[in-house]
């Protein structure tokens, strides 16, 4: 087994797989939130082994879906919205060789408008606990649960979506993706 210096600390190679793994799980946490928030099937798909198991205890749909089921549902939920934003924070990651879990604190912001020009903001909050497996070189989740602490409306004081910077989309035409684009691969 290798041992790498860096800087002052000593990294052996069973660290450095453990720290690259969490990196991934990371990564793919967050690329939940963002498939959600921009209607993104494929990425939303990418998140999940298609065997996973998603647990929302019935919250629009049933106890238990697949990834699709998930996804169609959350992109028909969402579509009564006039716009929300999915955030994760506080992320506990614990991996032993090819499988992991982790706690991640979550909560969003759903607004609504209301013909007579009215706006009103879900706020859920909770916890996901998921299971991961790194298949095939990719790490992917295996199982979620959602804890749902606790949710309130409240009325909108300030409806200034997209009237600055940037126009969001909850598509790939959303500013996000070209942005990313923007960065050429090096050609190998």
């Amino acid at each position: 087994m290798g041992v790498f210096d860096v800087g002052s600390s000593t990294v052996t190679e069973g660290t450095l797989a453990e720290l690259l793994a969490e990196r991934d799980i990371r990564n793919q946490i967050h690329n939940f939130s963002r498939a959600q928030d921009r209607c993104d099937v494929e990425l939303f798909l990418s998140v999940c082994h298609p065997d996973c198991v998603i647990d929302y205890g019935g919250r629009g749909g049933p106890d238990k879906s697949s990834p699709r089921e998930t996804i169609e549902m959350f992109n028909d939920g969402h579509s009564a919205f006039a716009s929300h934003l999915h955030f994760v924070s506080n992320i506990t990651i614990k991996v032993v060789g090819d499988l992991a879990v982790s706690e991640t604190y979550i909560q969003a912001i759903l607004r609504t408008e209301d013909a007579d020009g009215t706006s009103r903001n879900l706020h859920p909050r909770g916890r996901y606990l998921d299971r991961w497996s790194k298949r095939d070189g990719r790490w992917a989740m295996d199982s979620r649960l959602l804890i749902n602490e606790l949710s309130w409306w409240d009325d909108a004081v300030d409806a200034t979506r997209g009237s600055q910077g940037g126009v969001p989309s909850r598509d790939t035409n959303d500013p996000a993706y070209a942005h990313f684009a923007s960065l050429a691969s090096p050609s190998s």
